[in-house]
């Protein structure tokens, strides 16, 4: 009779010599990766928090931090994470994502 309960000779590993465990070094200090500082023209812009919808195409939608520098006619956008996505829109626009910004945080 077939004992089913049985291992298999290509499962069975008794006779290997059982693999060396390798010890891990438990003082390894995790760090998250510096962001890089705005370059070029967004070297002396200030950094916010606005809440975006879908005024800028090249920005996810919701709370972000960016570096704005305002110009005459336009505000230049730039995201703070690793991507650094760049994008412009026009004052009356970043006017209203600042007004929208403030009443979602109820000031």
């Amino acid at each position: 009779m077939i004992d089913l309960l049985e291992i298999p000779t290509f499962l069975d590993r008794r006779s290997e010599v059982p693999s060396k465990i390798r010890k891990t070094n438990s003082k390894m200090k995790w760090a998250l990766p510096k962001l890089p500082k705005p370059k070029g023209k967004f070297k002396g812009a200030k950094l916010l928090c606005l809440y975006f919808g879908n005024e800028v195409p090249r920005i996810p939608t919701g709370e972000r931090e960016v570096y704005v520098v305002e110009k005459q006619k336009w505000v230049y956008l730039q995201e703070k994470t690793h991507s650094q996505k760049t994008a412009r829109m026009t004052k009356a626009t970043f006017n209203m994502v600042v007004a929208n910004t403030e009443k979602r945080r109820g000031m």
